[in-house]
């Protein structure tokens, strides 16, 4: 469901003025990095899906890749906020909260070409939606109500590996699909994408207790647009096989709504 919404990060955030990040963790071998490449291969045709490693990165690369595109999401792998450097987990944690609401970053540069060194500032835009990946669940609250949060563990794995290889295997097709949903993002109404997301957060806010429902605001609406990426999915794919996926994509709806408080 985020991966299909990824394709609607612009319009949503120009409607809601914010997009939800996906976090994914879990124990190691639960398969969170490959579950990653094989989704992400929707928004690529033809090549393999960019990560980068959460360790290591000065902040260029960051911003370049969270500058180059509104859609195709930003894969951060290992994220263990132990084993980086205080700079460079401040900067990732800063990135993450302005994401959200798709703040610009700026930094200061030095414009040398000329007889006379001249200060300037340039602009990032923190734009492409983002997934980080790691063991442990975020423990910053700020960061936290802003994720989408899925947990992996090795049991989910047991008895799929032969299905999952089957799937990976045929991943770079998967870029057909991605260019159906991307159509379908660029021609879809505005107020009608508005009516859906609405409708989604409702039916979320319904399996919330009233006390909790505005506390619970972000993430129920970071869960609205997880369900409005499954209907974009499934309306995508009637317009070719009818409604032969609907039953699967319906089932998978029900499984968030019907456990709201895990997600």
């Amino acid at each position: 469901g985020w991966f299909s919404a990824a394709f609607l990060t612009q319009l949503i955030r120009k409607q809601f003025k914010r997009f939800p990040i996906l976090q994914v963790f879990g124990q190691a071998g639960a398969g969170k990095s490959m579950t990653i490449i094989l989704l992400n291969h929707l928004h690529y045709w033809e090549n393999e899906p960019k990560q980068l490693s959460a360790s290591g990165q000065t902040k260029f690369p960051i911003l370049s890749a969270l500058a180059t595109s509104a859609s195709i999401p930003v894969v951060f792998e290992e994220v263990k906020a132990r084993q980086m450097n205080k700079a460079s987990l401040d900067f990732l944690q800063t990135v993450l909260r302005g994401n959200y609401t798709g703040d610009d970053y700026a930094r200061g540069t030095i414009d040398r070409t000329k007889s006379q060194s001249s200060l300037g500032v340039a602009t990032y835009a923190n734009a492409a939606p983002i997934t980080f990946v790691g063991e442990a669940i975020e423990d910053q609250a700020a960061i936290l109500e802003r994720c989408v949060v899925v947990a992996l563990s090795v049991a989910d794995r047991t008895g799929r590996s032969k299905q999952f290889s089957a799937c990976l295997a045929d991943a770079p097709r998967m870029g057909r699909l991605g260019k159906a949903l991307s159509m379908a993002a660029m021609t879809i109404d505005m107020e009608t994408l508005q009516d859906i997301v609405a409708g989604n957060f409702q039916d979320v806010s319904d399996q919330i207790e009233a006390a909790q429902v505005d506390a619970a605001n972000r993430p129920a609406f970071n869960l609205a647009v997880t369900l409005t990426g499954l209907d974009l999915l499934k309306n995508t794919l009637q317009g070719v096989f009818g409604s032969r996926f609907d039953a699967k994509l319906d089932h998978l709806k029900h499984a968030i709504l019907s456990d709201v408080s895990a997600c």
